[in-house]
């Protein structure tokens, strides 16, 4: 896990109503800005593809674009 967020499973419901158990990833309520965060690369492309497929609104999407990212050396969690 990395530095300045923590994970909560959650439900979440999909379009039928069937409850569906998932995680939710949770910046820290004592950093600074979760701007501040950087996430992986893997992770920046996921969240942005998403955005966009789901027709977010562009400035929510140029948050996440300027948001920073590192590389991430571990190719079995990229998968």
């Amino acid at each position: 896990m990395g530095k300045g967020y923590h994970s909560k499973k959650v439900i979440a419901f999909n379009e039928n109503g069937i409850a569906l158990m998932a995680y939710t990833y949770i910046a820290n309520a004592d950093m600074i800005s979760p701007l501040d965060i950087k996430m992986y690369d893997w992770c920046k492309e996921h969240l942005i593809e998403g955005a966009r497929e789901h027709g977010l609104p562009l400035d929510y999407i140029e948050t996440l674009l300027s948001m920073g990212s590192v590389i991430d050396t571990d190719s079995g969690r990229r998968r």
